[in-house]
């Protein structure tokens, strides 16, 4: 009887340490990645125009910030850190990269219509992609989805990413991490069916 309940004791001993094992693994996981693009939480991977046409053509699905500012401009500004918090708290992490390049007046957002979601005027009333300015977008299998309304409350046209000064300007960066944020919440919200 004595060796009976040995067994038993081991047994649980056992499984308690495997449910254990499986729960810290299960957490691990979850806290490592988003469930976009395999990026972690908070992460901003700058990655170039190829490279983003690139990732359209193989119809990845990803969260993009394409904008007129270099990486470089965006990190010493300030307003990567405030980005980053913003996708910290949707546990998500994003690809940024560069469309206009106003040092070379080359702007490279013509012809990037074409990888618009054929239903992205259902999601965001908007039938025209303006990389540089429309700010975080939902890449679906290579197909964008615009997140951010392109008028502001009173219905005037504007974009959620202003002119460089703007983005240096720190007073600006909680606007512009607000519109992340608002775009996340829309991004949580599409129905994908």
């Amino acid at each position: 009887m004595v060796r009976k309940g040995e067994q038993l004791m081991k047994i649980k001993n056992t499984l308690t340490l495997l449910l254990v094992v499986l729960v810290v693994g299960m957490l691990s996981a979850c806290g490592s990645s988003s469930a976009v693009g395999g990026l972690k939480s908070g992460e901003i991977i700058e990655i170039s125009y190829d490279e983003l046409i690139e990732k359209l053509d193989n119809e990845e699905t990803f969260l993009l910030l394409p904008t007129s500012y270099s990486y470089e401009d965006f990190v010493d500004s300030g307003l990567s850190q405030e980005i980053e918090k913003r996708l910290e708290d949707y546990g998500v992490g994003i690809y940024y990269t560069q469309t206009y390049f106003p040092e070379k007046n080359e702007d490279r957002d013509d012809g990037l219509d074409k990888y618009l979601h054929p239903e992205n005027e259902k999601y965001d009333g908007i039938s025209v992609w303006i990389a540089s300015g429309d700010g975080l977008v939902y890449v679906n299998e290579g197909k964008v989805i615009t997140l951010t309304s392109y008028y502001d409350f009173k219905g005037d046209p504007t974009t959620p990413f202003g002119k460089q000064t703007d983005m240096n300007d720190s007073s600006n960066h909680v606007y512009y991490a607000d519109s992340i944020s608002q775009s996340l919440m829309k991004y949580e919200s599409l129905d994908l069916e």
